[in-house]
């Protein structure tokens, strides 16, 4: 592997480290916090985004691999 290579995967896991943070945050900030009526609309999508975006993390850190689930002897 070379230099990009692995510049490319610490950038990726950094972000991934971030966004899990930022929704972290924004979901212990949500708990202990009342959001007035006017900005409830905008804080849920902020918090919906963050979490399609933790989501798309997860679906690219796990990818399903039919190949490799073929594979697989347990039950």
């Amino acid at each position: 592997m070379n230099l990009a290579g692995r510049s490319v995967r610490a950038l990726k896991g950094g972000v991934a480290i971030l966004i899990v943070t930022m929704v972290a945050v924004a979901l212990a900030l949500l708990v202990n916090a009342a959001v007035p009526a006017e900005n409830r609309e905008m804080v849920s999508l902020i918090v919906g985004a963050l979490i399609t975006n933790l989501t798309t993390i997860v679906a690219n850190l796990f990818p399903n691999n039919p190949a490799r689930a073929a594979r697989r002897t347990d039950t």
